[in-house]
């Protein structure tokens, strides 16, 4: 959310942010609220953007949650538009993987990482 419309597949952690919407603008304005208190205080981060959860425990009720939830119970997977728009979605074990291995490795001290995988609707 936080680099706005994606021109190419490939989306870096160095990639310049232009947010969408207040969610967007909201995670990005927070990201510069880190790194600010990091340089007046000289405090540590590592920033994680992860993209849409799913997994155990899930009540996100967002679109790979619904295609989870509706292949267990054997309905129908319903797909909206010509099937060549693509989703990011996180598994949250990959999720808690990432931030586990960032939080002990000092090469992630004042870092950025997205963790993320990239889902093509023309895959399924």
């Amino acid at each position: 959310m936080v680099y706005g419309n994606f021109d190419s597949e490939d989306v870096k952690e160095d990639r310049v942010c232009k947010p969408i919407g207040i969610y967007g603008t909201l995670k990005y304005s927070g990201e510069l609220l880190v790194k600010a208190y990091s340089d007046v205080f000289d405090l540590p981060y590592t920033i994680i953007r992860p993209s849409a959860l799913y997994g155990e425990r899930c009540v996100s009720r967002r679109v790979g949650q619904i295609f989870i939830e509706n292949a267990i119970q054997g309905n129908d997977i319903v797909i909206n538009g010509d099937g060549n728009d693509q989703l990011d979605f996180t598994y949250i074990k990959d999720l808690v993987d990432g931030i586990e291995r960032c939080c002990s490795n000092e090469n992630a001290i004042n870092q950025i990482f997205n963790i993320t995988w990239i889902f093509n609707f023309y895959m399924l």
